[in-house]
């Protein structure tokens, strides 16, 4: 078992694990991938994307919320290691998800049912109203997010980025 040293903060690590993440300790190889994904078009809208309106009632909070829980989890998974490999083997979480266009229409059909969610219920108040808009705004706000994503997904699977859509080999 031989040792070399992470080329970003020195730890030791095996050079087996050196071989797999280009002389990087996965704490380092891990903040690498985070880095290089959130410069992208997709990791500076997810960033935003993500956080909840400031809502002025509960009218449309559970709308809200099931859709955002909902996405949460491939979006997050691309985010954090650049990849969704996993989803495409059948997840029982993600029905009918089998490739990056099945899984950009499951996401969009998660947003048409916040959009359903949020009709059902009329708006009582301004207050409420104004909820109503706010959660339409974030609909169309994580729509983008979705395109954004499969932009990334499809430029990383085609221009040569190992499986999973990590972050290119360092300079």
């Amino acid at each position: 078992m031989t040792a070399t040293a992470c080329r970003t903060c020195g730890a030791e690590i095996l050079l087996r694990t050196a071989e797999r993440t280009h002389g990087l300790c996965m704490p380092c190889r891990k903040q690498e991938v985070r880095d290089d994904v959130g410069g992208t078009p997709f990791g500076q809208h997810f960033d935003r994307g993500f956080r909840d309106p400031d809502l002025g009632s509960d009218s449309y909070r559970s709308c809200w919320l099931s859709a955002k829980l909902t996405l949460a989890g491939p979006m997050w998974g691309t985010r954090e290691t650049g990849s969704v490999e996993s989803l495409f083997a059948g997840d029982e979480r993600f029905p009918g998800v089998r490739d990056p266009e099945s899984l950009k229409g499951w996401c969009l059909e998660v947003l048409r049912k916040l959009r359903a969610c949020v009709e059902q219920h009329r708006a009582a108040s301004p207050v409420e109203e104004a909820d109503r808009r706010a959660i339409e705004a974030k609909a169309t706000e994580l729509e983008e997010l979705v395109r954004l994503w499969h932009a990334f997904y499809v430029a990383r699977h085609s221009s040569g980025h190992a499986a999973g859509g990590s972050a290119p080999e360092p300079k």
